[in-house]
């Protein structure tokens, strides 16, 4: 479509009728992100008409969540070598303008000034011990309570609790040590873990301050939690994905919908959540893995 008709076809989505209404947005969406800016120039011209603000923010929400699970799709199925280009797909779905080139050089920074410092020959102690001095002194990671995207995690190096342990366990695999992710469902959190080659009784890294606990502590400790060990990267973002409120966020509940109609999150678990219409998953504390 020319541009002048791509700006005619977005004018119609003031349609009174429902039925009409829903097929000129499936028209619209079937355009892809090419046609965002003209959604966006109309969203600005009608600020004060909240039928029409509505349903602008919802289609362009539609639009990047299905360039998103289309980009998890591709980086799956290319075996998802790189853990962060996979934060990046699911982070641009909210931050559609960030550039991967951009980010990706933020991290190959963080990269090289590891290996200034750890070599092949460190322990794997040795190797953790240094990566934790990076990470809380030198790079100053720090937890906030908000979700975070990867373009605030690496330039502001601020990142909710399941954000850095995305990072602290890519940086783990890049130093070469043997690591899986501990995710406890109940608790919503993510743990990088020491494979059980290495350590048999599961040592677990907190990346909120480096420190270090064994996996049959967190039952001395009263954790009664339901417990994933992963160590397939697709896997690993997949919790990462399930166990985050984006719901709150504008958007997030179109973009999770979207996750759920095309099984980016687990369909069964999740369709008493969304069989009455959409709901804050993750702060029901009764929650229970069925």
């Amino acid at each position: 479509m020319t541009d002048n008709e791509l700006r005619a076809l977005v004018s119609l989505l003031d349609e009174d009728s429902l039925q009409q209404y829903e097929i000129i947005r499936s028209q619209i969406i079937e355009q892809g992100v090419g046609i965002v800016p003209f959604i966006e120039e109309e969203l600005a011209n009608h600020a004060e008409d909240e039928l029409l603000k509505n349903r602008y923010e919802e289609i362009i929400s539609v639009i990047y969540a299905r360039r998103g699970i289309k980009d998890l799709r591709e980086w799956k199925n290319n075996g998802s070598k790189n853990l962060m280009k996979g934060y990046f797909y699911f982070s641009r779905i909210f931050t559609p303008n960030m550039q991967w080139e951009e980010v990706d050089k933020s991290i190959k920074k963080l990269e090289i000034e590891m290996w200034l410092e750890i070599n092949e020959q460190m322990t794997v102690a040795e190797k953790i011990n240094t990566i934790n001095l990076l990470f809380f002194k030198k790079w100053n990671f720090s937890v906030v309570k908000y979700p975070t995207f990867i373009s605030t995690v690496f330039s502001l190096f601020l990142g909710d609790t399941n954000s850095l342990a995305l990072v602290y366990f890519y940086l783990m695999q890049k130093a070469k040590i043997s690591c899986d992710m501990l995710v406890l469902w109940r608790r919503l959190t993510l743990f990088p873990i020491l494979s059980r080659k290495i350590s048999s009784s599961g040592m677990c890294l907190n990346p909120v301050d480096g420190g270090l606990f064994l996996l049959n502590e967190l039952k001395i400790h009263g954790v009664e939690d339901i417990q994933f060990i992963l160590s397939e990267n697709s896997m690993i973002l997949r919790k990462y994905i399930e166990s985050r409120d984006f719901l709150q966020i504008p958007g997030g509940s179109v973009v999770y919908g979207e996750f759920y109609k095309n099984e980016i999150i687990d369909k069964e678990r999740f369709t008493k959540y969304f069989a009455n219409g959409i709901r804050n998953i993750f702060d029901n504390a009764d929650y229970e893995d069925e």
